[in-house]
């Protein structure tokens, strides 16, 4: 068997043992790395979730807020009359609360 190793090349004369010990431990490094790979894809698509309903619930309360700030613009507006706050201020509403 023949190996390139840093530009030089190497020939080797293993035993069937040796080759079937490399062989064997190869295949457990790659499938170690592919379980791994694996586990990390579902880990991501977890946190994808996650990401996902929190974007969700997010979207969910500021469309709950914008349609509470149009519903009192609404009113003002046909009330004609204009809130204000002390010293001759705009008086805001927090919604947030």
């Amino acid at each position: 068997m023949e190996v390139l190793l840093h530009g030089r090349k190497f020939t080797l004369n293993p035993s069937n043992s040796q080759m079937l010990d490399f062989l064997i431990s190869t295949y457990k490094l790659r499938l170690n790395k592919v379980i791994n790979c694996h586990n990390l894809i579902i880990a991501l698509q977890e946190l994808n979730d996650q990401l996902e309903q929190k974007i969700e619930d997010r979207t969910r309360e500021l469309t709950a807020a914008e349609s509470i700030i149009n519903t009192v613009r609404r009113t003002l507006n046909r009330s004609g009359s204009r809130l204000k706050g002390g010293h001759g201020q705009p008086f805001f509403y927090d919604v947030s609360r």
